[in-house]
């Protein structure tokens, strides 16, 4: 990917959640994946803070509290972390100052997004995100408290802005 893609990725995604000089940013991933990349631009391109958690030293345990502490706005993650996580909640932690999470990379289940609904606060939103490492996001279901999943798997959504996707033979024709 050139630059021009990656910022244009990154414009997409600040738009798409909104990302403001007041949000705190979770960050998972490595620098050197896409996802690691748009988050890490995303904070700084728009005056946003971040704060670096390395899952693999700091572990799971530590990381409900550790959000509430640093007052996380926008936790993301892959699907499989994003569970994990979910599986380490209790009802007495509050995270009042989430208000959205962005998840990708995997299937997202009803029982994910039930999980979601009981621990945090009511006006977070859960976003299951969808799209490869060449182009990035591509698609987003936006899920609230309202929100009724039919079936166990959590649709991928609407395509996001600005996007187009041209499948193309051999020759370079559609």
């Amino acid at each position: 990917q050139n630059h021009r893609h990656r910022l244009h990725d990154i414009m997409i995604h600040t738009n798409g959640l909104h990302i403001c000089a007041e949000d705190r940013l979770i960050l998972l991933y490595s620098c050197s994946t896409g996802m690691g990349t748009t988050v890490l631009f995303s904070a700084l391109l728009n005056g946003a803070s971040l704060y670096p958690y390395n899952l693999k030293e700091d572990g799971m345990a530590t990381l409900p509290h550790w959000l509430k502490r640093h007052e996380i706005t926008i936790y993301t993650s892959i699907t499989t972390v994003l569970r994990h996580f979910l599986s380490t909640l209790d009802d007495d932690l509050e995270l009042p100052e989430l208000r959205l999470i962005y998840q990708s990379g995997e299937p997202l289940y009803k029982k994910d997004v039930d999980l979601y609904k009981k621990y945090f606060p009511a006006h977070c939103i859960l976003i299951n995100g969808m799209g490869s490492g060449e182009i990035a996001r591509l698609r987003r279901y936006y899920i609230d408290r309202e929100t009724e999943i039919a079936g166990n798997v959590v649709p991928i959504g609407y395509g996001v802005e600005d996007k187009e996707v041209l499948l193309l033979d051999e020759n370079g024709e559609e």
